[in-house]
């Protein structure tokens, strides 16, 4: 069993082992940053965890209360309440959906983001509360929120949130703060701020401010401009010369 568990760790450190520099550890241990047993400014190659644990560039396994990296991460992210990787002073126990002030300034993100400032994620990340990454490349599992600045991948969780990206995100609510592109489903309800490519599904309403191309499904469909088709109760289409219609409303 535990050549299997060293073997799987192995595993995840290798792809990035290039990746990493200066001041590597494969091991640290923290109780609270920054009073761990390597100092923030270190890279971990194997196995993080601590209460909170605060560092560089974390690739393997990483396990903890709250956990932080600082510009990228990679391989199994495990936080008992907050797990991010980000490089622009996100650092909050609590989701928006519970304290809104803690939570992200999406607006100021986006445009440090544009200047290539974000820290990125690959792999899995998962927490009891919530999650953050300025830009994931894998799944995100919580159960309150997962928030992303950029999304390829999936997210699950009651409150999904990203500002733009493509993948799937589940949950009882869904919301794409600019363009998104793939299957905002299972939900009771999904939102696009900007314009929608793919499926909407949801249990009460869709609502895309944008342009749809693609399908949405539910009791309440709403759209700003729509190539494609609403399947529910109520069907709106602003831009279009039959804005509503029950049942199937459709425009191409």
């Amino acid at each position: 069993m535990r050549k299997m568990v060293m073997v799987m760790i192995l595993a995840l450190c290798m792809p990035w082992a290039g990746v990493v520099f200066g001041g590597t550890t494969p091991l640290q241990v923290s109780i609270w940053s920054p009073v761990q047993v390597f100092p923030e400014d270190y890279d971990v190659a194997g196995i993080r965890c601590g209460i909170y644990s605060r560092n560089r560039h974390v690739y393997g396994l990483d396990v903890g209360v709250q956990n932080r990296a600082d510009a990228s991460s990679g391989g199994i992210q495990v936080g008992l309440l907050f797990s991010a990787v980000s490089g622009m002073g996100v650092d909050f126990l609590f989701p928006s959906l519970i304290i809104e002030a803690a939570g992200p300034n999406w607006d100021n993100i986006d445009k440090i983001c544009v200047n290539g400032k974000c820290a990125s994620y690959t792999g899995l990340q998962i927490s009891y509360i919530s999650n953050y990454a300025d830009e994931i490349r894998g799944v995100q599992v919580a159960f309150v929120e997962n928030g992303a600045v950029g999304l390829r991948g999936c997210q699950f969780s009651c409150v999904n949130e990203c500002s733009s990206g493509g993948g799937w995100q589940m949950g009882v609510l869904n919301e794409a703060r600019r363009d998104f592109c793939g299957l905002q489903g299972f939900a009771l309800f999904n939102f696009s701020k900007a314009d929608m490519s793919g499926l909407q599904l949801g249990g009460l309403w869709n609502l895309c401010e944008g342009d749809v191309h693609g399908l949405q499904i539910g009791l309440l469909n709403m759209a700003g401009k729509m190539t494609g088709v609403q399947v529910g109760l109520v069907n709106v289409i602003k831009d279009s010369s039959v804005p509503f219609l029950p049942l199937i409303n459709m425009k191409f």
